[in-house]
């Protein structure tokens, strides 16, 4: 059983990379279910490795994603500016595309149910976004966004606890070095 799920992973990543995607860039052991959607202004779409992305995402904006990165299913990432608005004279509708920016999703993050983020959003790395948050500024890296008026729950860790999973996330090989007195703020 477990190689045939290997092997109908397989298949749908060469469907959905090579035929219908086929300017995304992912690492290994990438599952995306068949429901999952993309559209990206400038086609900038890059998984890494480890990464699973739920059915019925939806990502249309320009997107990074690190390593290790689960995303369940009905997540939304945005561009902030599809359609333009403030050009006088003509309709919404008929007005240029506004598309800015790029979503940063950062390694070791896990984005709950029907999460929605919008572009020019960096999600730091270890964070966690609760089911149903809607995510409009950065997220430092290690917290816990919840939905209840958009604001960091809590700390995932402490920065002593930081300190000691990163060098054992390093020395498993998963990340690089990171500076973690971004994180300490």
């Amino acid at each position: 059983m477990v190689k045939l799920k290997g092997f109908l992973n397989y298949v749908r990543t060469i469907l959905q990379f090579h035929l219908l995607y086929p300017w995304i860039e992912y690492g290994s052991n990438v599952h995306v279910q068949w429901s999952a959607t993309f559209w990206a202004p400038t086609r900038n779409i890059r998984l890494g490795n480890n990464v699973g992305i739920g059915s019925n995402c939806v990502i249309l904006s320009d997107l990074t994603i690190g390593n290790d990165v689960m995303i369940a299913p009905h997540v939304a990432l945005l561009s902030r500016s599809t359609h333009r608005y403030d050009v006088v004279g003509t309709s919404m509708f008929q007005s240029p595309r506004g598309d800015k920016g790029e979503i940063i999703i950062e390694d070791d993050v896990w984005i709950g149910f029907g999460a929605i983020i919008l572009s020019g959003v960096r999600i730091g790395r270890g964070s966690i976004i609760a089911a149903g948050a809607v995510v409009l500024k950065d997220v430092p890296p290690y917290t816990i966004f919840t939905p209840v008026q958009n604001h960091v729950l809590r700390r995932r860790f402490s920065p002593e606890q930081i300190e000691q999973h990163e060098a054992g996330l390093r020395n498993a090989g998963v990340i690089a070095k990171m500076d973690v007195s971004m994180v300490r703020k």
